[in-house]
């Protein structure tokens, strides 16, 4: 195989024969120009690297593309038969020629009895201008280097054999050279160091070099150890090199798993504070002369290895194995904290995050703030389009984690509340769904998803047991008694009872009995069959004493009730007597605030008269004064109706 390098690398052509001789007085376009200012034509560019012996740029291929408006004739001949396919496949061509090349060799039109055309190649597919270019180029120098070469003597046989080995040396820079040109060309690398952060085996492997590179050991062409192992070495031997007194600092201080405060070493070396701070800032910088170097080749190695985001225990163990388990001395754990220095991550929740992955972050946390609902609630997918690419989905979960957003399957919130997880669970079922159901899926209680529910704008009844979203539910379910004042409203003042009986049951779940014991109410007039609105000021009460259990020795009325265990937890007390709401200041359909004269120090009773409540009007608060009097389920309490307005509770083992 002779020696070729990649089209607009150094000795390949510019433009192979036949064009340089078709377009010989074409003036040569501002790019090549550039790139060697003794041409002026086409038919000049034979000359080409005669001044020139670097790579060019893409700018000039790009250039030399452009130029060519037509193909050579359909039989003129690119590759001589005689090559085998094998040594054309391992020229060092473009990608996509390259991959043109194996397709003809499957379908036997690249063969080494016959000459492969340009009418051949233009009838592959994706072959074009730049990658006939790029073939004819190449192609042409293999040639007439195959023709060139001195024949062996043992084989007479060979028109063109190859050039006999050069030097091991020699042979390794001529491929490093080919593979840093390939680089170049294919890659963007413009320096070695972005060529090394390449896969440049896989490059190897494309342009046919890999084999060869396999032949060759590393260790004959090196003289450094580890890069891990100079850095520990160089770290131990550097207190070596010290006084006594920076020496110790470096001990206490720079190499110490628990450093010294900077008071306490001052004592002991019996200088200041401040002094001490000097001395260790002139050793960090001897350090980084030292191995500062090594320390940025080891983070960068690992930063690529381990991307922009990575688990805290993780780091810690990737950083560690750089280094040989033999190198736990006093400088293992300072050459372990330069390396996560350099790595410049980011640790919070166990998650560990570069300058890219914190920028992103922060770009969900402002799309979390401006997007989410009323609970704090956004879809996945707002966040998930913050990533820079689809190569970052598989870090999505830990960046998530290291905001500490929580995370309700498709949905995330800034905090994990009770109403982010109960409308997150609803949102997942998508559908109309049961408290139980919705306490189920979300951890919580029944009664927390339902008061929760209660107060979301978003969030109300499809029905008597079910919860949905407001814009999958036309007919928001708001309780019997509106149901029946909606239709009442709807049919002009009275809607049939039997279409109530028939109709609320079946839309929202209700029992027909219920429908009929709210019709039945002080709010509803039923006449002829037919349900209205009660007229408020019409209402009939009982007399107050037909109500009340007696009077005090003062005249003041009062009525007694059961404690029920209930009470204590907090509930109303219903089946209040209306007449009592209204002696207290209550109005129909109405709320008040009672004070409480006696016990002391009690929170104000709730009185609320609804009209459509079968059980008239409740009492709410009634735990604070029954646990003052430490009351019990079954006791019976009297509730005094003052003259002045408010009320006293007493026990009734406690009253006269």
């Amino acid at each position: 195989m002779v020696d070729l390098a990649p089209w607009g690398a150094p000795p390949t052509p510019l433009l192979p024969r036949w064009y340089r001789e078709e377009l010989a007085g074409t003036p040569l376009p501002g790019a090549v120009r550039r790139a060697n200012p003794t041409l002026e034509t086409v038919g000049e560019l034979g000359t080409f690297w005669e001044k020139v012996q670097a790579p060019v740029g893409k700018d000039v291929l790009d250039a030399l593309v452009s130029l060519i408006q037509r193909w050579p004739p359909p039989d003129h001949v690119v590759i001589h038969a005689g090559f085998d396919p094998q040594e054309v496949l391992a020229f060092p061509l473009r990608q996509r020629t390259a991959n043109v090349l194996h397709s003809l060799q499957e379908s036997g039109q690249l063969s080494v009895d016959e000459d492969l055309t340009v009418g051949i190649l233009m009838s592959a597919w994706s072959f074009g201008r730049r990658s006939l270019l790029d073939l004819m180029c190449v192609a042409e120098l293999a040639s007439a280097e195959r023709c060139e070469s001195p024949p062996e003597v043992d084989s007479p046989g060979e028109s063109c054999p190859s050039t006999s080995p050069k030097p091991e040396g020699e042979q390794l820079l001529r491929l490093l050279d080919v593979l840093l040109s390939a680089a170049r060309e294919f890659h963007g690398a413009e320096t070695v160091g972005q060529a090394l952060r390449l896969d440049l085996y896989g490059l190897a492997s494309t342009i046919g070099m890999a084999e060869e590179l396999d032949s060759r050991q590393v260790r004959d062409f090196t003289r450094c150890g580890r890069i891990s192992d100079t850095v520990t070495q160089r770290l131990a031997d550097f207190p070596k090199s010290l006084s006594p007194r920076e020496a110790l600092i470096v001990e206490w201080r720079l190499f110490s798993r628990s450093p010294a405060r900077l008071e306490d070493l001052g004592r002991v070396i019996g200088v200041t504070r401040e002094r001490v701070r000097q001395i260790e800032q002139a050793l960090l910088e001897k350090v980084e002369k030292l191995v500062g170097r090594e320390v940025g080749i080891l983070a960068q190695f690992l930063g690529e290895q381990i991307g922009p985001v990575v688990d805290a225990a993780v780091l810690d163990d990737r950083i560690a194995a750089l280094f040989a388990p033999s190198d736990e001395g006093p400088s293992f754990g300072h050459a372990i904290g330069l390396v996560r220095t350099r790595l410049n991550y980011s640790c919070v929740n166990g998650i560990c995050l570069d300058e890219t992955a914190l920028g992103v972050a922060k770009a969900m946390k402002e799309a979390i703030a401006t997007g989410a609902d009323e609970v704090g609630l956004v879809d996945a997918q707002t966040l998930r389009n913050q990533l820079p690419g689809e190569d970052w989905s598989g870090r999505f979960c830990m960046i998530i984690q290291a905001c500490d957003f929580a995370h309700f399957g498709n949905w995330i919130a800034p905090r994990d509340t009770v109403p982010a997880r109960a409308k997150a669970a609803l949102l997942r079922f998508g559908r109309p769904a049961t408290a139980e159901e919705i306490a189920e899926a979300s951890g919580l209680d029944v009664h927390q998803v339902r008061g929760q529910f209660r107060r979301l704008p978003t969030v109300v009844k499809a029905d008597k047991m079910h919860w949905g979203l407001c814009e999958w539910i036309d007919d928001e379910y708001e309780g019997i008694a509106a149901e029946i004042i909606q239709r009442i409203n709807e049919d002009g003042g009275a809607t049939p009872l039997a279409r109530l009986i028939e109709e609320l049951p079946e839309r929202f779940g209700v029992s027909q009995s219920s429908v009929e014991i709210i019709a039945a109410t002080r709010q509803f007039s039923v006449q002829d069959g037919h349900v209205s609105m009660a007229n408020e000021d019409a209402i009939e009460l009982r007399d107050l004493d037909d109500v009340i259990h007696g009077r005090t020795a003062a005249g003041e009325p009062y009525w007694i009730f059961r404690v029920e265990a209930r009470y204590l937890e907090g509930h109303s007390l219903a089946r209040f007597p209306a007449e009592l709401a209204s002696e207290l200041g209550c109005e129909p359909n109405g709320k008040i605030r009672v004070r409480v004269h006696y016990p002391p120090d009690c929170r104000h009773l709730a009185v609320s008269w609804r009209l459509s409540s079968p059980t008239d009007a409740s009492l709410g608060y009634l735990s604070d004064p029954l646990q003052q009097f430490g009351c019990a389920t079954g006791d019976r309490v009297r509730l005094i109706l003052r003259r002045s307005g408010g009320v006293e509770l007493h026990p009734e083992s406690q009253t006269d």
